[in-house]
């Protein structure tokens, strides 16, 4: 992922939750974001904000786990 400054990362995911009717409040990763997350594939001040957001909101932690669930499965069927 190219590196990206924090205000333009906000505002495209401001937008896409507000296009999906989301809380304009409210902004989220999106499932590419958090992958690369994940993946630690992403810039390093898209890091720190998925980073803080991910330390505030139950609901992506929530994702978040259930994700590493579905990863670490994924791992070990591959090993066995």
């Amino acid at each position: 992922m190219t590196d990206m400054p924090k205000d333009s990362f906000d505002r495209l995911l401001k937008a896409a939750l507000s296009s999906a009717g989301a809380d304009a409040g409210e902004v989220h990763p999106d499932a590419e974001v958090l992958a690369g997350w994940f993946e630690r594939t992403l810039d390093a001040n898209t890091m720190g904000v998925v980073d803080i957001h991910l330390s505030s909101c139950a609901r992506c932690q929530a994702y978040a786990a259930t994700r590493s669930e579905e990863h670490t499965s994924e791992l070990q069927s591959r090993l066995h």
